[in-house]
């Protein structure tokens, strides 16, 4: 929320993982607080989940993140029906 950038990993506890972040408990996400999910995509496993953050990455700019974002929608867990609510990056640049 901070300058707009995006922090692309994976975790196997999504909740955890930003509240992390957002307590400043990272050394590289710490100066950018605070962080607020806006897309996450389940894996099947780590494996999977370690291709999809290295392809995310590769994309380099902010404007080919948000199109892969909105071409391969959120999909909500069981656990987090509304996660996908936080935020509509669709119009954001």
């Amino acid at each position: 929320l901070k300058d707009g950038r995006f922090y692309i990993g994976q975790t196997q506890d999504l909740k955890q993982r930003l509240e992390r972040h957002n307590k400043g408990l990272s050394t590289y996400t710490a100066n950018f607080r605070p962080w607020q999910l806006v897309w996450f995509m389940p894996a099947q496993s780590r494996k999977e989940a370690k291709a999809l953050e290295k392809h995310i990455k590769k994309l380099k700019s902010r404007e080919r993140t948000i199109r892969f974002m909105a071409e391969n929608p959120c999909v909500p867990g069981p656990e987090n029906p509304q996660i996908c609510d936080l935020l509509d990056f669709r119009g954001s640049s």
